[in-house]
């Protein structure tokens, strides 16, 4: 699909820990020209309170980036958008996602 129509395709970068890794994504985005892009933060919600803060939320969303972290740790992002929940990650979005990659003959 990533040759045939580059449009309808969605990047998800998993990251064990932000740090400073999550910069690596924008020149990921740079690179797909602007897709969807899901940026998954799998650590675990006490190292996660040292590590996403508010202003990497904020540079995160600024790039269009979606982040994608645990139920526990969305609470603390209740209010933005672009920062979902595994749950709401599997069940809700990547089912969306996965219903516009249905390859056209």
């Amino acid at each position: 699909m990533w040759e045939k129509d580059r449009r309808r395709c969605t990047v998800l970068s998993i990251k064990r820990t932000l740090r400073e890794r999550y910069k690596q994504v924008f020149e990921e985005l740079s690179a797909t020209r602007g897709l969807t892009m899901y940026l998954m933060s799998t650590q675990p919600e006490s190292k996660a309170r040292k590590d996403i803060t508010t202003k990497k939320v904020q540079v995160i969303s600024q790039q269009n980036v979606y982040l994608v972290v645990r139920d526990a740790i969305k609470k603390r992002f209740a209010n933005e958008a672009s920062v979902l929940g595994f749950t709401d990650f599997f069940c809700n979005e990547l089912p969306c996602l996965k219903a516009g990659w249905q390859v056209e003959d």
